[in-house]
């Protein structure tokens, strides 16, 4: 399909938030997903994803989660990675609960989209933070929380009192969780973790892992070349595609 992008500005507490919107050109009722970006921000390499998922069939709306920092904000990374690292002590499960339910009302107000057919997905801290979307608003029908920092651990504060996990019986429409073995940040442990507490609440679930060691963090991120991995990468994207096809546009959210 071809895409149409554009930025829309919508409100906040903040004074405004930049979303990124990516819609294949139809006239078509079809699926919508929240878009939740990386450590670095909402930067090229994550909006051309963005239209990557838009081009099979979806419209995507990525928030700039880090406008209370500064009008669409993003850091070169690694060159500027204590910066971005900075900018995320900013945001707290508080705030993103407000940016992820302005960025579902837009796509229940679009013309374009299926109400009952909206889904969330993340990388890295946006992995995280498509989870606590779902596990905080009903009409999240699936979600691709892809090697979510901090979504099974974290250090408790006033900004993450608890971890999405602990969260987990709000969630009401399937989860797929990908990472890679080799990931210091995301374990395997970590991602056992999330499967046992999806089993014991009867949850639906997918759960993928890369078996290489070799391959950590952040593999689908091209930008960097110390993080990305080409094979890891060409093994996740079709589970996410198939999986989000499956769950919202095929069957409609069942």
């Amino acid at each position: 399909m071809d895409v149409n992008t554009r930025w829309v500005d919508l409100p906040s507490e903040a004074g405004r938030m930049a979303l990124f919107v990516a819609e294949p050109d139809t006239a078509e009722q079809l699926p919508g997903l929240v878009y939740f970006h990386v450590l670095p921000g909402l930067n090229a390499q994550h909006r051309s994803m963005a239209v990557r998922l838009a081009a099979e069939g979806f419209v995507v709306a990525a928030p700039d989660l880090y406008h209370r920092v500064g009008y669409r904000t993003e850091f070169d990374f690694p060159r500027q990675r204590d910066q971005a690292y900075q900018a995320r002590q900013t945001i707290s499960q508080f705030g993103l609960a407000a940016d992820s339910r302005v960025a579902l009302n837009y796509l229940r107000e679009h013309p374009n989209v299926a109400v009952d057919r909206i889904g969330t997905i993340g990388f890295c801290m946006g992995g995280t933070v498509a989870y606590l979307c779902a596990a905080l608003n009903r009409d999240v029908q699936a979600t691709a929380a892809v090697y979510g920092t901090a979504l099974v651990r974290n250090e408790p504060s006033t900004r993450t009192p608890i971890t999405p996990l602990e969260m987990s019986e709000g969630i009401t429409g399937p989860v797929l969780w990908i990472s890679a073995r080799g990931d210091p940040l995301v374990t395997r442990e970590d991602a056992d973790a999330f499967a046992r507490r999806m089993t014991e609440l009867g949850k639906p679930f997918e759960c993928h892992v890369y078996d290489d060691e070799s391959v950590g963090h952040a593999f689908f991120d091209e930008d960097i070349p110390e993080f990305y991995h080409a094979g890891a990468a060409e093994w996740g994207w079709p589970l996410i595609v198939e999986f989000l096809t499956r769950r919202l546009r095929d069957q409609g959210g069942d």
